[in-house]
């Protein structure tokens, strides 16, 4: 990575010179973004600070291709129907998640 700035480019994320060019944007030293084994998009792994998830360093993924790989083969905790969310109940299918949500959203 270039330590010098890039001329005349900031970086997306702040105001900071950019030093390096990495998927269509310039990224300064303190933001590097990097692509996803699955999906070749380029994600930073900062992302996953908002997330109940782990950046796996030694196969990258974006946070929705590892959301994905997760749910491949998981069944619901309720029913045999495949997955589509994994919550602190466990995996859910859909009709499962959907009834999750509404009971997380009456708490509140």
């Amino acid at each position: 990575m270039n330590e010098y700035p890039i001329d005349d480019h900031e970086c997306n994320y702040c105001d900071k010179p950019a030093t390096h060019e990495a998927g269509g944007l310039y990224l300064c030293a303190d933001h590097s973004l990097i692509e996803c084994k699955s999906c070749h998009t380029f994600f930073d792994p900062a992302d996953f600070d908002d997330i109940d998830d782990e950046f796996n360093e030694d196969r990258p993924k974006c946070p929705e291709c590892q959301e994905n790989a997760d749910l491949e083969n998981k069944e619901c905790e309720h029913c045999d129907n495949p997955a589509v969310a994994h919550t602190d109940s466990g995996y859910l299918c859909e009709d499962h998640y959907a009834n999750y949500v509404k009971g997380y959203i009456r708490e509140d």
